[in-house]
């Protein structure tokens, strides 16, 4: 019974092993419209700029469609519920802002700067 133990991981090992000496020429994909990079770090980079510019327009959006939501309401109680939309999409701006404001001030190349 112990050597069935063996003999399964050795079983399991062997493609690994036989992939192993092959040498991928496989770039990570660029994101569209941010730039031409090859390593990780620069993918990382791209995907941060990426979610942050989008994080941003969502807030930017909520603020609008909330603003929208306390013009064409009559009543008192869709005004306060426009009014907690727009005050947790600014929340969530000030975070997005504080995060990039913090990253920047810790290290400014991580933001390509």
């Amino acid at each position: 019974m112990k050597y069935y133990y063996l003999i399964v991981v050795i079983a399991l090992s062997l493609p690994s092993s036989a992939f192993a000496a092959v040498t991928y020429t496989n770039r990570l994909v660029d994101i569209p419209g941010v730039g031409d990079s090859g390593d990780l770090g620069s993918f990382i980079n791209q995907v941060y700029g990426l979610s942050i510019s989008i994080a941003a327009l969502l807030a930017v959006v909520k603020i609008v469609i909330a603003g929208v939501k306390w013009m064409l309401s009559d009543v008192v109680t869709d005004k306060t519920d426009a009014k907690k939309d727009i005050q947790g999409a600014l929340l969530g701006l000030i975070v997005i802002i504080a995060a990039v404001l913090i990253i920047t001030v810790i290290n400014p190349t991580i933001v390509g700067q």
